[in-house]
């Protein structure tokens, strides 16, 4: 990606929840690639970061007990996580966020309709099961996580049982 943003193929750098500045390798690289000026550096984040010192946009981010949603660990085991208090100022949700930026940019699909059609995370969780049925990380068979609903789920269990391959590896 860096290579991409580099010869200008990418120019909107958009960064959520993590802290590129300080995590990736090649920091120095990665530094000099990101303050380009042709490059469009959006963070969205719950606090000050190296990353957001240098980016052009930076969108106040509510954090995990502040919005309500799934999260996919990199094991690929699923959360859920329930909203308990609201967020501060004008923080917002990722899927607000996000939505608010395929609205007002007009997203649409191939037949016009709006891309990004869904107004709640129970909905963006229904399209995830869809698209990733058959996938590594297969959402297919889980059901939306509720409040009352904290156990873990992972749809690698989910995908090995559909597998008939031996010896896959993940």
């Amino acid at each position: 990606m860096l290579n991409y943003m580099d010869s200008g193929t990418i120019e909107l750098f958009w960064i959520s929840g993590t802290n590129p500045l300080d995590s990736l390798p090649n920091l120095p690289r990665v530094r000099e690639i990101s303050i380009m000026k042709e490059l469009l550096v959006v963070c969205h984040e719950i606090s000050p970061t190296v990353t957001t010192a240098i980016a052009d946009v930076v969108l106040p981010a509510a954090q995990w007990r502040e919005k309500t949603g799934c999260f996919t660990n990199v094991d690929r085991t699923v959360h859920v996580s329930n909203k308990a208090i609201d967020p501060p100022g004008e923080a917002k949700s990722d899927l607000d966020i996000l939505l608010d930026y395929s609205k007002r940019i007009d997203f649409r699909d191939k037949d016009g309709s709006p891309l990004t059609p869904w107004t709640e995370s129970s909905q963006v969780f229904e399209a995830r099961k869809e698209m990733s049925k058959g996938r590594p990380c297969d959402y297919s068979e889980m059901t939306y996580l509720r409040e009352t609903d904290w156990r873990l789920r992972n749809p690698m269990a989910v995908h090995r049982k559909a597998s008939s391959r031996k010896g896959e590896a993940f």
